[in-house]
């Protein structure tokens, strides 16, 4: 937990004590000037330098984004190296990356975090992917 926050009665976590009176959270709750700090949330498509060598875009920088996985912070302690395929069950579910609104050590595909699957927040969001192939070699489970 941030220094200064609250713990979270609820899952959604949107409390005066915790993102005071603007409903801003994170480095601009209190400083609303610092949001001319943060550029705005472009198009995926808009640097040819974000392309990565499987031709997918942009991966960490806008928001961050949920997997399909569910959370353990200890999990890969134990994992398999090759193709994990996370806990079976949990509370939380995992989300990678970092957004608009992080600091930049967190701005990487390696962050990996946990939430209710039920928050809904405007650093959080999701990528649409699809294989290439028809010959799958894994089907993705439902959640």
């Amino acid at each position: 937990m941030s220094p200064g926050m609250k713990p979270m009665p609820i899952a959604s976590g949107h409390t005066r004590a915790n993102f005071g009176r603007s409903g801003i959270s994170g480095p601009v709750r209190d400083r609303p000037e610092r949001l001319l700090l943060y550029p705005p949330i472009i198009s995926v498509d808009k640097y040819e330098i974000g392309v990565s060598p499987y031709d997918v875009f942009q991966m960490a920088g806008n928001v961050a984004e949920w997997v399909n996985d569910w959370y353990d912070p200890d999990y890969y302690q134990t994992a398999p190296d090759r193709n994990p395929q996370g806990p079976s069950t949990g509370e939380h579910r995992v989300f990678r990356g970092g957004g608009w609104m992080d600091s930049t050590p967190t701005v990487r595909t390696a962050q990996r975090n946990g939430t209710a699957p039920e928050t809904q927040a405007n650093w959080l969001g999701f990528r649409c992917a699809a294989g290439l192939k028809n010959d799958l070699t894994h089907s993705i489970p439902t959640p």
